[in-house]
């Protein structure tokens, strides 16, 4: 799609699925808060564990980050 100029819009909340399919991303905190980038630069534990109000565990399955909520 993107070498024909289109492109889509996805609402998701399995930040794995996003990391697997998505070139950017767009964050929205409950605060109000966004944050825009690349999958790369916007799935990074810092502003994913203040998206979730938890810590996570990160790992890699076939070269992609895998992210897990470790509890409260």
């Amino acid at each position: 799609m993107v070498t024909q100029g289109r492109g889509a819009i996805l609402t998701m909340h399995d930040v794995n699925l996003a990391a697997r399919y998505c070139d950017h991303l767009l964050l929205m905190y409950p605060t109000g808060e966004a944050c825009w980038g690349t999958t790369r630069d916007m799935l990074v534990p810092k502003a994913l564990e203040k998206l979730y109000s938890q810590p996570l565990a990160v790992g890699e399955v076939d070269g992609m980050p895998v992210f897990l909520p470790l509890g409260r």
